[in-house]
């Protein structure tokens, strides 16, 4: 089965990856009031990536949900899904 995950890359080079789960998405749309896969392909906001992040590191239940100290952020897709993956790099904090 295709999966698609968020991979996180903190400063110190530490990566932890976390699966888009069915009750992410759900969260998700709920949230936004749209489908997942409409608003990441037509909005294509990375905010939307960080979201995801957030909701699935609160899941897990990793309490240091600092996002800023992360340097990069991935989203895996697999082969027959799309086929490509999303990467966000997080520019300077105003």
């Amino acid at each position: 089965m295709a999966s698609i995950k968020i991979k996180l890359t903190k400063q110190d080079g530490k990566e932890i990856s976390y699966e888009l789960t069915p009750s992410a998405k759900v969260a998700f749309e709920s949230h936004f009031k749209t489908g997942w896969r409409k608003r990441l392909l037509e909005e294509q906001k990375e905010s939307d990536l960080w979201w995801f992040a957030h909701y699935l590191q609160l899941k897990k239940g990793d309490t240091n949900l600092d996002l800023v100290k992360m340097v990069t952020l991935l989203m895996v897709v697999s082969p027959g899904l799309y086929g490509a993956a999303m990467l966000v790099k997080p520019g300077p904090m105003a």
